[in-house]
């Protein structure tokens, strides 16, 4: 087998550099990379991830022991950890005990001939001392109790509270002849779980126990069903309701509901009524624990409780609404075919049933202009910068209620202020929020190879852009018709299809230049920003797709067919990136504040039409909408939500890496016009003048200086 000698050997390098190149430090020559890559192929060199962990000494791997990966919530936890760790370098080994005793003895004592950096195990073991060899973090997860060894950790969710919350939720629904299907043994969690159940029943409700291990639920499921008939089944995770559901099936009269703690799912089953707990959320809790234990000095919390998700999809109206029809007018979009797929879930719980009508966006903004009291929709959609100007024409005030304040405490975003108030009158709610952020191929920007090129070129770290600055430079070094060894056709992507769309491509450059305050004292324009800025965007068309750049839409779609290294677009027309039927980019991307960190805000609100005598109608769809369920299932299905809580749905961040920024992102956002109070112009005015002299500068109707010069013009008169 090679070794590093004969690779340094053949490439005619050093013993260090050779090391250097495969643990990419970024360190070495680009001629002494391509050799000593070449060398390493023609002799068959596979790396060894072990021994750079053992030349390290901090060997990173985490052994995760389990009962059994047949089970849901440890598959999730899995998979929760090994986002995280995996990004770190971390490898994580598996092991299963079937929950025998026997079997994780056996286990520790052959961990204890390995190396590894932490232990995350659910244990079946009474006794935790068994694990005070390892002078390692240890977490126990749900079941032990602790000892006071000092490299033992507990974490769990709060199952006392799951039996309380249970426990009401049989006594509302009066069960009183209750099944509880769980494992052969018992441990911490089940024990408070039921504990807390049973002394929290009304009504003489009763409760009768019946175990297996999982490999034995189908039968005992059988046993259960026809040993006698019960009001409600509860299980103590999905396999278990999984059991149940298909013993069931050989009887045609058996329809008892089930319900079962679960991990925690976008889209729950309908066959049976889930009481959540994130366990994706827990491992990467443990993950990021780990990390940072590794990184602050051995410091790690001792005993973490984690909260539970509660019932999903679980709203009921206050009363339910027969043969009712709420008509909503509003913009073809992500997020308004996501809500058709949730329309139904809406009918279900309220009783009416919502008809939504979607129009291309000029359509849309000239067809709400028709509306009046003999033509009209129940709920409306607007732009949101246009919402000041025209929002009380076509809105009725939403009269601050208890329910209305709940909504907004959901919200809870001072940004999202702009999406709900005129005059500081609550008009609308914000229906598909979106803000600028800075998608970017994460693989090219992590890639060592060209990470040493944009170095000897530039003599700095290539890193995502700050400053519109570096933007540039990096969009430049990858464009092939500047840098020809480009893995890209072009460095950025730019969209200036319309006035509007132009300016809001446009005006981060200025509010960057000019520290967001784009007047000077005597309330115009701030002359030399202007044109620096007009000069930097300038510079970005030359490393930018000159086609197909009329739309959002449109630039996302080339910078997820890989021909674009960076985009800057709105956060609601990022999840066309995730599918990898239509994205060449899949799984590649990452995201980040946009330069210079003055983004725009941008999307739609949603308010009640004035001409509209549904009121109460409407307040139902807002408490529905306005719902963690409904937001994570919009986000899931590519629309764009108002619920920053987003950012610890393990789910919706693997799948969609960007929604970690968006919150952020969110807090720095602006769309309005700070202006002198001599100038009566709207934002809407402004943001045609803006973007019509950017929209002929790059058409090269116009040189910087006109265009600076109608700017001024422009915006003086008005």
């Amino acid at each position: 087998m090679a070794t590093i000698k004969d690779i340094a050997r053949l490439a005619g390098v050093s013993h260090g550099t050779v090391s250097n190149v495969l643990n990419k430090t970024g360190k070495v020559s680009l001629e002494k990379i391509k050799a000593v890559e070449k060398a390493a192929k023609e002799l068959g060199y596979v790396y060894n991830v072990s021994a750079k962990g053992l030349k390290k000494g901090a060997f990173k791997r985490v052994s995760l022991i389990v009962p059994s990966f047949q089970i849901n919530i440890y598959r999730d936890l899995y998979l929760g950890l090994q986002q995280s760790l995996h990004e770190a370098g971390y490898e994580i080994s598996l092991y299963n005990t079937d929950d025998i005793p026997g079997n994780e003895i056996q286990l520790i004592e052959d961990l204890k001939m390995s190396s590894q950096s932490s232990i995350v195990v659910v244990s079946c073991l009474k006794d935790t001392s068994y694990y005070d060899f390892f002078n390692i973090p240890v977490i126990f997860v749900n079941r032990s109790n602790l000892n006071d060894h000092i490299n033992h950790y507990f974490i769990s969710f709060d199952f006392k509270k799951a039996g309380i919350e249970i426990g009401s939720f049989i006594n509302k629904n009066e069960y009183k002849n209750i099944a509880y299907f769980t494992s052969s043994r018992q441990y911490k969690d089940s024990k408070e779980f039921i504990d807390c159940l049973k002394s929290n029943l009304q009504n003489d409700a009763s409760i009768r126990s019946f175990s297996s291990d999982v490999n034995l639920a189908v039968k005992k499921a059988f046993d259960i069903l026809e040993s006698e008939k019960f009001d409600l089944i509860i299980t103590s995770d999905s396999e278990r309701a999984e059991a149940i559901l298909t013993a069931s099936r050989f009887s045609d009269d058996y329809k008892t509901p089930i319900l079962t703690l679960d991990s925690f799912r976008t889209f729950s089953s309908n066959h049976y009524k889930s009481y959540e707990m994130n366990y994706k959320y827990m491992g990467l809790y443990i993950a990021n624990s780990i990390r940072n234990f590794a990184e602050a000095e051995g410091k790690m919390e001792k005993e973490k409780i984690l909260s539970n998700q509660y019932f999903r999809f679980f709203h009921q109206a206050s009363k339910k609404t027969k043969d009712k029809v709420l008509k909503m007018l509003t913009l073809i979009s992500p997020s308004s075919e996501a809500l058709k797929n949730l329309a139904p879930e809406f009918e279900k719980s309220t009783g009416i049933r919502l008809q939504i009508t979607a129009l291309p966006y000029d359509d849309l903004h000239n067809h709400i202009s028709l509306l009046n009291r003999e033509y009209y929709f129940d709920l409306v959609r607007m732009d949101v910068a246009i919402l000041k100007e025209f929002g009380e024409d076509i809105y009725q005030e939403i009269i601050e209620t208890e329910e209305l304040n709940n909504i907004l405490k959901f919200l809870e975003n001072d940004c999202l202020k702009f999406f709900t108030r005129i005059k500081n009158q609550v008009y609308a709610l914000p229906f598909d929020p979106s803000v600028q952020i800075l998608l970017y191929r994460k693989d090219l920007f992590d890639d060592a190879f060209l990470q040493r090129a944009y170095y000897e070129l530039n003599r700095e770290e290539l890193t995502i852009p700050k400053n519109f600055e570096k933007y540039n430079k990096v969009a430049k070094f990858f464009t092939k018709k500047f840098n020809k060894k480009s893995p890209t056709e072009y460095g950025s992507t730019i969209t200036f299809g319309s006035p509007v769309v132009a300016a809001c491509d446009f005006l981060p450059r200025f509010l960057y230049e000019t520290e967001g305050v784009i007047q000077n004292k005597n309330g115009d324009l701030k002359h030399d920003e202007l044109k620096e800025s007009l000069e930097n965007y300038l510079e970005t068309f030359e490393y930018s797709i000159k086609e197909n750049n009329s739309w959002w839409r449109d630039s996302t779609q080339e910078f997820a067919k890989g021909n674009a290294a960076m985009a800057i677009v709105f956060s609601n027309h990022a999840s066309y990136i995730a599918d990898s039927k239509l994205s060449e980019v899949a799984g590649r991307v990452g995201g980040a504040l946009i330069p210079g960190s003055n983004p725009l805000l941008g999307g739609g609100v949603i308010g009640i039409s004035k001409h509209s005598p549904q009121v109460h109608e409407c307040m139902e769809f807002f408490k529905w909408f306005y719902n963690t369920d409904i937001t994570s299932a919009l986000t899931l299905l590519g629309g764009s939500s108002p619920n920053f809580k987003e950012v610890e749905d393990f789910d919706l961040l693997s799948i969609y890496p960007w929604i970690s920024v968006i919150s952020e992102s969110f807090n720095l956002g602006t769309r309005s016009l700070t202006q002198d109070a001599t100038k009566e112009m709207t934002l809407s005015q402004f943001e045609n003048i803006i973007g019509s002299a950017v929209r002929n500068i790059v058409n090269k109707n116009m040189n910087i200086e006109e265009a600076m010069r109608f700017i001024e013009i422009m915006y003086s008169s008005n």
